[in-house]
């Protein structure tokens, strides 16, 4: 299996410049695509290189190579919005905005399978067909009803860190303070989210993450469950159940030892970011909620579109808007956020 994450530091409401950015990064990853192919011809890819080999070659020489592309979470529109009035013209149609045009494009043209975050304008009350399909189809799952309604008691609260929403300048919506009841979905819902929740015929949006087969088609629109406090200005919890698909993987239904009607599928889970942390930092710590669902799923495969926060500063990313970084923060930049890596290994800690 071999997966490619596309790592970029979306600007906030620059679609088409973040767009064009990842253009750019695909077309590095084309070219170095296009050389693993040439190394591992018979003939050093000298037929490769007679039918072409720069950027723009297409699925048909690059079938294979690469399985699944991840972008991170809302990848285009950038993220934290201040209000529902900042984001409201960068919402996108279900499957069929700027995001969605993108990762069909892209799948096809690499031949891979396309998961990418962005910010969902859902017709009032519907489930797209291609998931309820899945959804149908998928193992059961424990019940929706979330513990932090059953048990009112929790663990200590988190002390303040990066990972915690009390963490940095204090501003919150104070999720805590908030009157919470269950919608009919089993969800849970803020009183205060007039606009989300008032009546059945109000577009709804959702902080979700679409997956896109090698031929372009829609296979999953996955709505974030777990709402991190700068997500509740303007989403709503997911509606359309728990991330569970059955991911066919194109290295194995293009090798040519194996038959197409007999094409491995891997179990695949699907989150986005704050799902993997305690449902509103007030469940349990060792809930593990994401992580049971991964369990109880029988999923071999995680994709995780993240928009997560750093200590560093911009400057020390490279990021910033001084003249130049120097070498020592530049490298600092280079290095993997081991802190990070950490947290996200112990929240996955039942696995």
């Amino acid at each position: 299996m071999r997966i490619a994450t596309l790592q970029l530091s979306p600007r906030r409401g620059d679609v088409e410049g973040n767009i064009c950015r990842a253009n750019a990064l695909v077309d590095d990853l084309e070219k170095r695509l296009m050389r693993l192919k040439r190394e591992a011809e018979p003939d050093g890819g000298s037929s490769i290189m007679a039918a072409g080999s720069g950027v723009g070659t297409g699925a048909g020489a690059l079938a294979g190579l690469l399985d699944v592309l991840v972008l991170p979470e809302m990848a285009f529109t950038g993220y934290n919005f201040p209000s529902l009035e900042a984001i409201r013209p960068h919402l996108e149609p279900t499957a069929a905005g700027p995001t969605a045009k993108w990762a069909r494009s892209t799948a096809r043209r690499l031949g891979c399978v396309v998961c990418v975050g962005y910010p969902e304008l859902a017709e009032a009350r519907s489930t797209s067909p291609v998931t309820s399909a899945i959804l149908s189809s998928s193992p059961p799952l424990r019940s929706d009803i979330h513990p932090a309604i059953k048990n009112k008691s929790h663990d200590e609260p988190a002390k303040a860190d990066r990972h915690h929403p009390n963490h940095g300048d204090g501003k919150e919506n104070n999720p805590a303070a908030e009157v919470r009841r269950l919608n009919d979905d089993g969800n849970m819902k803020s009183t205060t989210n007039k606009e989300n929740n008032s009546n059945n015929t109000t577009p709804s949006r959702f902080n979700s993450a679409l997956l896109v087969s090698p031929t372009g088609s829609t296979l999953y629109n996955y709505q974030k469950r777990f709402l991190y406090y700068t997500d509740e200005p303007w989403a709503a919890e997911g509606r359309n159940g728990m991330g569970f698909l059955h991911l066919q993987l194109p290295s194995t239904a293009t090798s040519p030892d194996i038959d197409a009607t007999t094409a491995t599928t891997i179990p695949t889970a699907i989150g986005i970011c704050m799902d993997i942390n305690p449902y509103r930092f007030l469940a349990p710590w060792t809930a593990y909620e994401f992580a049971t669902h991964v369990l109880a799923s029988g999923a071999r495969l995680v994709l995780l579109p993240l928009a997560w926060l750093t200590l560093l500063k911009p400057g020390e990313l490279g990021s910033g808007d001084g003249e130049g970084v120097d070498e020592e923060k530049s490298a600092l930049a280079r290095r993997p956020d081991m802190e990070t890596f950490r947290y996200w290994l112990l929240r996955f800690l039942p696995l």
